[in-house]
């Protein structure tokens, strides 16, 4: 069972994405975003993973008051300008 199931037992599937990718389970404290704020696309590169909620909030208010080191994770840094993709 996943460690981090809730009463279900369910993940979010956000979550099993970052993590697949990652190729670790998340802590408790990370948070992950859909970048177009739509919550069922769970495209890796739709998907960011802070360090904790307060970067993720942050990240709403200014994206560049969020340090470099509480990104753990940006799809966006998967696609180079210029590259065909699937």
């Amino acid at each position: 069972m996943h460690p981090r199931c809730n009463q279900g037992p369910y993940v979010l599937e956000q979550r099993l994405v970052a993590e697949g990718t990652l190729g670790r389970y998340l802590t408790l404290r990370e948070v992950v975003h859909p970048i177009n704020k739509v919550r069922s696309d769970n495209r890796i590169e739709n998907l960011m993973v802070f360090t904790n909620n307060g970067a993720h909030m942050r990240f709403h208010k200014n994206p560049l008051h969020v340090r470099c080191d509480e990104i753990v994770f940006d799809g966006r840094w998967l696609f180079i300008e210029g590259e065909e993709h699937d």
